[in-house]
C-alpha cells in the first residue's frame, strides 16, 4: 500500500496500529513521521501483522482517507 505524502508539511507518513485491551480490537491509522498529523482511525478485531497489512479492511480503509485530497472543481 502507497501513502501519499502528509498534506500539510510533505513530511512521510506510516501506517499505525493500537490494541486496546478494553475494546479487544486494533485500532488503524495513518500518521505523519514529522508533523504528527493524523488520519482517521479505523478498527479491526484481527491483527493487521496476522492478516497482512495489505489484507486488512481497516488498514486499506486508513489508507485510503489518509491519501483521499481536495481537489477544487472536483
Amino acid at each position: 500500500m502507497e501513502l501519499k505524502v502528509c498534506p500539510h508539511c510533505g513530511g512521510e507518513a506510516e501506517l499505525y496500529k493500537n490494541y486496546s485491551h478494553k475494546t479487544g480490537s486494533y485500532f488503524t491509522f495513518v500518521k505523519c513521521s514529522m508533523c504528527g498529523s493524523q488520519g482517521k482511525i479505523y478498527n479491526s478485531y484481527e491483527d493487521p501483522e496476522r492478516t497482512g497489512w495489505e489484507d486488512n479492511t481497516a488498514c486499506q480503509s486508513a489508507v485510503k482517507a489518509w491519501n483521499m485530497r481536495y481537489t477544487e472543481g472536483a
